[in-house]
């Protein structure tokens, strides 16, 4: 557990200057995709979000700190905002981050999909009346 504000930053490279990333050097979620974490006030947090409350203060209730550098591991509280989940996931999809950019969700692709899965479906039973 941290026991000052020393310890964190002792933790963040910050060799590249005020306006470079400044990179996590502790230990990294396992499911995170590089976002580094520790424990922060009794509970475990990432570590971008503590940077955020040790230099500008609390975060609001029911926002969240996005970074503008779209760097995980990033620690440095000029590259970061705050925003709603709703305004991280729109700027994902803008800048072609999200997992599901590029996926027709149109009403005429479900059709599709559907009609993909029944046709599946009937092969795989048409098979097996085949095969006995």
């Amino acid at each position: 557990m941290l026991s000052n504000e020393d310890t964190f930053w002792e933790r963040v490279d910050r060799s590249g200057g005020s306006r470079a990333c400044w990179l996590w050097r502790g230990s990294v979620s396992s499911g995170s995709i590089g976002y580094g974490t520790l424990k922060f006030r009794n509970s475990f947090e990432y570590a971008h979000r503590v940077a955020w409350v040790l230099s500008e203060g609390d975060i609001p209730d029911g926002k969240e700190i996005l970074h503008r550098c779209d760097n995980p591991a990033c620690c440095n509280p000029l590259h970061m905002m705050v925003g709603t989940r709703a305004e991280n996931a729109a700027d994902m999809a803008a800048k072609g981050r999200s997992r599901r950019a590029g996926i027709d969700r149109s009403p005429e692709r479900n059709a599709r999909q559907r009609a993909m899965y029944a046709i599946r479906k009937q092969r795989k039973l048409d098979a097996e009346v085949e095969n006995g």
